[in-house]
């Protein structure tokens, strides 16, 4: 006789459950680290590339959210021509972002919780010539587990950070 007995496919059945809920969650995890990741390459990318714009045009660019003071909705690169802090209708948007992926919080500290603006020279500088220094938070959702803290210095360097997600403006 040949095929499997029913009591073989129920302890075949048994084991994939076991296994699947040991994977489970770990899959999740890996998910959502792979999320706050991404998120927070994207955001370090468009800052890195509007500090490069910046040298390379000679003019100041800034990285803005799109809905004011809310990152959350995403984020655009623009070409500051009359250096005033503000897009008027001619002067170029070089990139724009889409929100982070699957429900990251953002969270900018109040030095650059509008825009970031990069000087010709690359340094971080608001439009009065004082330096801009700031962190972003980007946070997972539910605050568990790590999440990124991305740190603009004085020179307009960055660098990404994990902390734990009840840190700083994660943590509340």
């Amino acid at each position: 006789m040949q095929g499997i007995t029913l009591i073989e496919l129920l302890v075949v059945l048994a084991i994939l459950v076991v296994w699947a809920g040991i994977g489970g969650p770990a899959m999740g995890r890996l998910l959502q680290t792979q999320r706050l990741q991404a998120a927070s390459q994207t955001l370090y990318q468009a800052l890195h590339y509007a500090r490069s714009e910046a040298v390379r045009r000679g003019a100041p660019v800034l990285v803005e959210s799109r809905e004011p003071g809310d990152w959350n909705t995403g984020w655009r690169v623009y070409v500051d021509r009359n250096g005033d802090g503000e897009r008027s209708a001619d002067e170029p948007v070089l990139r724009v972002e889409p929100s982070p992926p699957g429900d990251i919080d953002v969270i900018a500290n109040r030095p650059v919780a509008r825009q970031v603006r990069y000087a010709p020279n690359g340094y971080s500088m608001r439009a009065s010539g004082a330096f801009q220094i700031g962190s972003f938070y980007l946070c997972p959702p539910g605050r568990e587990g790590d999440a990124r803290r991305l740190v603009l210095s004085r020179g307009g360097r960055l660098r990404i950070e994990r902390i734990d997600a009840d840190e700083g403006k994660c943590g509340g």
